[in-house]
């Protein structure tokens, strides 16, 4: 009986462990289709109403509940107070932080020309990460999800 209990436990620890790992690789995703909204609005707002960096986040967060915002309000405080924006979210990959913190290092010294061309070129970069994300997503988070729930259950099968 207490072997059955503990390879249910190990069946059920392994396949939850899978599962997390698969939410890391969909979180990635979700951050970056976030962010490509986020670029989206603020062109559209730095475009036509010429509204600076700092509102356009404060209009953002404002109007919309999303996993960047709270990253968004920071970067916010940085540019407010003369820094590097930076961002430390665990979720998103080397190359994800640093077109988010070449962005913003980009409007700060921008004309509106540059600006333009800057947020075409981010929309892009971001475009072509979250196909990247996806593609991990579907080939090593379902995998791995499935994996682990099979090596648990191999676990099990060990344990009886």
């Amino acid at each position: 009986m207490i072997r059955l209990a503990v390879g249910a436990t190990l069946m059920a620890v392994a396949a939850y462990i899978g599962i997390g790992i698969d939410k890391f690789y969909k979180m990635r995703v979700d951050y970056l289709k976030d962010f490509a909204d986020f670029l989206g609005y603020a062109s559209r707002e730095a475009g036509f109403l010429k509204t600076d960096i700092l509102r356009i986040i404060s209009l953002y967060c404002a109007s919309r509940s999303s996993n960047l915002t709270k990253y968004l309000q920071q970067t916010k405080q940085q540019l407010e107070s003369g820094n590097a924006p930076t961002i430390d979210c665990v979720f998103l990959a080397k190359k994800d932080k640093k077109l988010y913190e070449s962005f913003f290092e980009g409007l700060k010294s921008a004309d509106y020309r540059t600006q333009e061309k800057l947020f075409l070129h981010s929309i892009a970069e971001t475009s072509e990460l979250i196909k990247e994300a996806e593609k991990n997503k579907k080939n090593k988070g379902e995998l791995i999800r499935k994996l682990m729930a099979l090596g648990g259950v191999a676990l099990m099968v060990i344990v009886l």
